[in-house]
């Protein structure tokens, strides 16, 4: 999740849905700096099931992306926390 490739970081943040990892995540979208490995860690943190994270994935679902990657991932990760 911090190889020096966006496309190496996305396939292992696919891979996360451990509750356990879900503050890793939210500090690793702070820290990204890749749409695409973004919209990566808003899918895991619909995975983990934690709600406490909630809140940025609302603030994710209003920032402007290419293609409304983040919108759709935010979007995405919110209606598996429902």
């Amino acid at each position: 999740a911090t190889d020096p490739k966006s496309t190496v970081r996305a396939a292992a943040l696919r891979r996360i849905s451990d509750p356990r990892e879900s503050g890793f995540l939210a500090e690793r979208f702070q820290s990204e700096d890749s749409y695409l490995a973004q919209a990566e860690v808003l899918r895991a943190l619909g995975r983990t099931g934690d709600r406490t994270h909630a809140p940025l994935l609302q603030e994710a679902a209003r920032m402007r992306s290419p293609r409304g990657i983040l919108q759709r991932a935010a979007e995405e990760a919110l209606a598996r926390l429902q």
